[in-house]
């Protein structure tokens, strides 16, 4: 028996029916910043409002969809919006409010290009 090929987070093989995150324009949407224990980036889209995760330059396309899709598959709603100039991922507040209150990601302070997170442990 051969090894079968790592597939991407979003098409798992048995999957029929994965939740693929959005991918939109940047322009489509609403920006604003809100308070959670720091200034943080939000951004409202079709009736759900998400909080600022991870930019990505436009080069690194994959690497914003793999993490996207990692976590549509830990149950959050993902969006990932375009500019000219970078890839950024969005996770749906609402989501994130119904996961297991063990080890919930929370984004960091936004600034502009970069990429980290930081995981909360209760």
């Amino acid at each position: 028996m051969q090894p079968q090929p790592q597939t991407n987070a979003c098409i798992k093989q048995g999957n029929a029916d994965p939740k693929l995150p959005s991918v939109i324009s940047e322009s489509l949407v609403n920006q604003f910043k809100y308070w959670n224990q720091t200034i943080q980036r939000g951004m409202y889209y079709n009736n759900e409002l998400y909080t600022y995760f991870q930019t990505y330059p436009l080069a690194e396309r994959l690497k914003a969809y793999t993490i996207a899709c990692e976590q549509t598959e830990r149950g959050v709603g993902v969006c990932i919006t375009v500019s000219k100039t970078h890839y950024s991922v969005w996770l749906n507040l609402r989501s994130l409010n119904l996961l297991p209150s063990t080890g919930n990601l929370a984004p960091e302070p936004s600034e502009e290009g970069s990429a980290t997170t930081k995981c909360v442990e209760d």
